[in-house]
């Protein structure tokens, strides 16, 4: 893990959260709340990467996104998701009201959170909401069928393409693209989907060709999924991935 971007701390060690830390001359650190966090309530099993996404506003420019902490109470299994943002206080932003119109508009952030694995049981996950309570989230993790990472052989996906903002009345179709790393395998034709509330799980299997020779060839592929339509509000789309590393997108559908 990559520590110098995310603090993980137990509950019996954590201090009280500042909501304001100074940080630097012209500059402040301060939790911002998180309008949706996404994972798949189920198909984590325990030799997967678990991953959690966040989805926010920082209210205007003169805020970018900063770290996160983690408090875990291994007990409970339950997990505290703390976002943090930076916020300019020098400049134009020592007066947020005189500000360009179009500088005062919030900006939409993602966050993707890897937790690393998990050992098989019932999580929760809590994180700020708008109104300064805290919202949680359930995860199960089952028992993996199989010692590799994936119980399945995903392919190696690198990008799922599918507009930020859809509306209602139009399906979800998502452009899914990524390599094949030898020359006896191929993408699966059907690419099969699920929904578990307000997530998608696109499982992107590859099978061997028979009578192929198998050599190192790496080869692009791309396939296009409609995912049907679905009721206002924000969505993650799950692209389960070789390697255990699932690629993610957040959007929201509109009435």
């Amino acid at each position: 893990m990559n520590f110098s971007r995310k603090w993980i701390v137990s509950f019996g060690m954590l201090a009280a959260l500042s909501p304001v830390t100074s940080f630097a001359r012209g500059a402040e650190i301060v939790e911002i709340p998180v309008e949706a966090a996404f994972a798949p309530a189920q198909g984590f099993d325990d030799n997967d990467n678990i991953q959690i996404v966040l989805h926010g506003w920082l209210p205007n420019a003169c805020y970018t996104v900063g770290d996160y902490k983690i408090e875990t109470d291994s007990t409970a299994k339950t997990m505290k998701i703390h976002q943090f943002a930076m916020r300019k206080t020098d400049a134009m932003c020592a007066e947020e009201t005189s500000m360009p119109e179009h500088l005062k508009m919030a900006i939409p952030f993602t966050t993707e959170i890897s937790l690393g694995q998990l050992s098989a049981g019932d999580y929760k996950f809590g994180y700020q909401e708008p109104s300064g309570d805290f919202g949680f989230r359930d995860i199960n993790v089952g028992v993996s069928p199989v010692p590799s990472i994936d119980a399945m052989p995903y392919a190696a996906v690198t990008n799922a393409v599918i507009p930020d903002v859809v509306s209602a009345l139009d399906d979800l179709v998502v452009t899914v693209s990524g390599v094949l790393n030898s020359s006896c395998t191929e993408l699966d034709d059907k690419v099969e989907f699920r929904k578990l509330k307000d997530v998608f799980i696109v499982l992107p299997v590859i099978k061997v060709k028979p009578g192929v020779l198998c050599a190192q060839v790496i080869r692009p592929f791309e396939k296009t999924l409609n995912l049907g339509k679905t009721a206002p509000g924000h969505y993650l789309i799950h692209v389960r991935s070789m390697a255990g590393k699932a690629v993610n997108r957040v959007i929201e559908v509109w009435r």
